[in-house]
């Protein structure tokens, strides 16, 4: 009913607030898999019933991951209950809270013309990739909360909305690459264009070489070395997944 309620009032704000609602009860009847099942576990297990001075000197707590926001979302959620389809809810919730964050910031694309087959992914992405994925609560969140301000900085061009989207690495840490990139490509704009064009040449080149950086990084670097322990850490092994991934697609 919220979701009907939603779509009849689309033109209105409050519809946002009925698909929150529905977002929740999605959350809490469709029942959550993969890292959503881990986190309501880790949850249980080493949250509920603990005080904050004994989960944090407890090194099991931070074996899926250092990152604060799921961290911060287990500690409130296990502070009023432990029920599996409550936590779903708060998951579905939180993940489309930034979901929705982030399709604000393409209104000024989607209110002008949309082609059909635009149209087509549009709706793809907001009923099926929205909702698949919501038990992704680390690397999904990053995704929308990153797109969410990148956009905003990309539609205002005010500072700050950059600034808050690199914050993004406190929902996954992977998000400290995108980081890089976006910091990059600030710096980018000051340079003439003509150095964007030797970096492409160059990085054109640096490929052509395969060499495989990540054995180099890890063994040099002690922080993705203590970080990174469970990554492909050979060439062999990289060469494998390739592989399997180019089968897989044929």
């Amino acid at each position: 009913l919220s979701f009907v309620v939603s779509l009849r009032l689309y033109k209105n704000g409050i519809s946002q607030v009925f698909l929150l609602v529905f977002a929740f009860f999605f959350g809490f009847f469709c029942r959550h898999f993969y890292d959503g099942s881990v986190h309501f576990y880790e949850m249980q297990a080493y949250y509920a019933g603990y005080s904050l001075s004994e989960i944090l000197n407890n090194p099991l707590v931070f074996a899926h991951g250092h990152d604060l926001f799921h961290f911060i979302v287990k500690f409130l959620v296990s502070r009023f209950s432990t029920d599996e389809q409550v936590f779903g809810g708060i998951l579905c919730l939180l993940h489309f809270s930034l979901f929705l964050f982030f399709f604000r910031q393409l209104k000024p694309f989607y209110s002008k013309y949309v082609s059909f087959s635009s149209g087509m992914m549009l709706i793809i992405f907001c009923l099926v990739v929205e909702f698949w994925w919501f038990s992704n609560l680390r690397f999904c969140s990053a995704t929308f909360y990153f797109g969410g301000f990148y956009l905003k900085y990309c539609n205002s061009r005010k500072i700050q909305y950059l600034l808050l989207s690199l914050l993004s690495p406190l929902f996954h840490f992977t998000f400290l690459a995108i980081d890089a990139v976006v910091l990059l490509n600030f710096i980018l704009t000051y340079c003439h264009k003509s150095f964007r064009y030797i970096l492409l040449l160059f990085s054109l080149f640096v490929r052509s070489l395969n060499i495989d950086f990540a054995p180099f990084l890890i063994k040099h670097v002690s922080w993705l070395r203590e970080n990174m322990s469970y990554a492909i850490v050979n060439t062999e092994t990289r060469q494998g997944v390739l592989n399997y991934m180019k089968d897989f697609r044929q």
